[in-house]
């Protein structure tokens, strides 16, 4: 009693697997068929999955989904030892990063929090992302400066969008927030985001999002809660599950559950202008 337990004792099983590599469970099932990734069984014949699992089967998703290899070419091609776990066999110190330009918008006590929640400890969130225990504390106490690609797979991981760990303003912030907004570096390419509330505790996280020509979000990705999109400006092209594409132009509003992989872009040569507003629930 008291210990506590590190990744290689944690077994999830398939839904949990597919929910958090954002998948049915059911391509699982195929990617196995396939010969891509060989799941360890319970005695009772039942599969199960550790995070360094997860990190397996999202790079399969990467090269199948987005990527679009078919499962025989993925299998005859030099990529395959990417995904190998074998490959990298646990145990071997994991390299700190290095560090990139990042934002002081983020906060390291949301970080930790998130983590907390999810019952993980730092070694297992910092080898599911492929970082050391030490590293994961130093975001955690706001010591270090990870790219803004790490935070976003740290995001995905603990399960929320990447705004959910932006600092608001003052302690004890008011309700209105006046002279406009206040602007969050999200890393995201073409992309400016701008925060409507300053409230310390929300639920709701409003913000304006504009997308020059070519903005778009960092790939596909899913979090919980829910989403609403209203386009004040320009047009956006939003994608769910990787196939469901939809336009939408000035005047349009769109919302949807959050972990559904969503991405968006502006493949317009203006300007697209869009109220947001994620709801953490």
């Amino acid at each position: 009693m008291g210990e506590k337990t590190t990744h290689t004792h944690i077994k999830l099983n398939i839904k949990d697997a597919a929910s958090m590599v954002g998948v049915s469970a059911a391509t699982i099932r195929n990617w196995e068929k396939y010969g891509l990734f060989t799941a360890r069984r319970t005695p009772s014949g039942y599969r199960f999955y550790d995070f360094n699992d997860i990190e397996t089967l999202k790079k399969i998703r990467k090269y199948m989904v987005e990527e679009h290899f078919s499962a025989s070419a993925l299998k005859q091609t030099p990529l395959l030892n990417l995904i190998d776990p074998s490959a990298s066999p646990q145990g071997i110190p994991v390299a700190e990063p290095q560090e990139a330009p990042g934002d002081a918008s983020f906060s390291g006590a949301k970080w930790k929090e998130a983590r907390e929640r999810m019952q993980y400890t730092l070694e297992d969130a910092g080898s599911a992302m492929g970082i050391s225990a030490s590293y994961l504390s130093k975001i955690e106490n706001d010591l270090a400066n990870p790219s803004y690609d790490l935070l976003s797979k740290l995001a995905d991981f603990y399960g929320e969008t990447l705004i959910y760990f932006t600092k608001t303003g003052d302690e004890g912030s008011s309700l209105v927030l006046k002279d406009g907004d206040l602007p969050i570096d999200l890393g995201f390419e073409g992309v400016e985001c701008r925060q409507l509330s300053n409230l310390q505790e929300r639920v709701m996280h409003p913000t304006i999002f504009t997308l020059k020509p070519g903005g778009k979000s960092n790939g596909s990705h899913y979090h919980r809660g829910e989403e609403f999109a209203y386009v004040l400006s320009g047009k956006l092209r939003i994608v769910l599950n990787e196939t469901e594409v939809y336009i939408l132009k000035q005047g349009d509003s769109f919302s949807f559950k959050a972990n559904i992989p969503h991405s968006y872009c502006n493949t317009t040569n203006k300007i697209t202008t869009v109220l947001w507003v994620h709801c953490s629930v």
